[in-house]
């Protein structure tokens, strides 16, 4: 018998040491941090009477069940820690209930071990114990506890919301900013296009002599580009596809100015027929000089009335 005291005596130091490491881990919790120091609170008590009993003669079985169970409670305590602590926190936020259940399960079994504990102790230091874990007091503390923790959970749930908040807002600004930035690279080309087709047209009216053999050159391309606006506002729709199928035809001495893929740019990446008609304009005038006169005769020849209205 006394073999066996000595024996489970000896096996104090370890589980002392076991729960003062645990009680560590739970007082540095970052999450449920009131829960987590409650309990921490109750391992040490238990472990502060286990080194009181080092050096006291006790009842072995008792003291064994005492130490078996809260030998268990540390094992669980210890896991339970460092599944939490290594779960992304929505999932802890998901999962609420079942880690409050594993905390009062915890709690549960380092009760029991408490009861066994408090059967060792002498009548002053049982009753402190007893108080200590006693089932309301500690079904009182903990509903406590969890309203706190679940307070701090709110308050981490709004700030996270708002920073979303403003993060989206940013996101907002900067894709607003890259769309104006878009527009505006969007009319600087399209300005430098006009001035370049401005200065071609002011060279070849310079250059342009009543004997001179091309004296023609450049006219129609400046025509196109002098009467854009117009030719985009009065071509209609029939006369739109007579063009695209003018101008998809080649002829013995010249190619199609554009092929099928640009007739379907055309008409499918633009829906309204003004729209339309400024990308084949834009698009015939980009082609040059010869693209254009094809343009301009197409025009003369199947809508005279408004070749003749804008003066061509």
């Amino acid at each position: 018998m006394a073999t066996i005291v000595v024996t489970v005596v000896k096996a104090i130091p370890a589980i002392i040491g076991k729960g003062l490491a645990i009680h560590k881990q739970l007082m540095q919790a970052k999450k449920n941090k009131k829960g987590c120091v409650r309990l921490a609170d109750r391992v040490k008590t238990v472990v502060d009477q286990l080194e009181g009993l080092a050096n006291q003669g006790v009842n072995e079985e008792l003291l064994q069940k005492a130490l078996d169970e809260f030998k268990k409670v540390l094992e669980e305590a210890e896991t339970l820690l460092k599944k939490y602590e290594e779960t992304n926190w929505w999932k802890q936020k998901f999962n609420a209930d079942t880690w409050r259940k594993d905390f009062e399960e915890v709690n549960k079994h380092l009760c029991i071990a408490a009861h066994h504990l408090s059967l060792s102790l002498q009548v002053e230091q049982r009753k402190n114990l007893e108080d200590m874990f006693n089932d309301l007091r500690i079904r009182k503390e903990n509903g406590e506890d969890m309203k706190i923790d679940q307070q701090e959970w709110d308050k981490l749930m709004a700030s996270v919301e708002e920073t979303r908040v403003v993060v989206k807002d940013v996101h907002d600004v900067v894709d607003n900013t890259n769309q104006k930035v878009s527009a505006i690279q969007h009319q600087m080309a399209s300005a430098q296009r006009d001035l370049r087709d401005i200065k071609d047209q002011v060279g070849t009216q310079e250059g342009a002599g009543p004997k001179s053999s091309s004296g023609s050159a450049g006219k129609a391309r400046a025509k196109v580009f002098t009467f854009r606006e117009k030719l985009i506002n009065q071509i209609e729709e029939p006369t739109l596809k007579i063009l695209l199928d003018g101008l998809q035809k080649a002829t013995p001495d010249q190619p199609p100015v554009i092929n099928g893929r640009e007739r379907n740019h055309v008409l499918q990446n633009n829906r309204v027929t003004e729209d339309q008609v400024t990308c084949l304009v834009d698009m015939v005038r980009k082609k040059g000089e010869r693209p254009c006169e094809i343009f301009l005769s197409l025009l003369s020849e199947h809508d005279n009335n408004l070749y003749k209205e804008l003066g061509l």
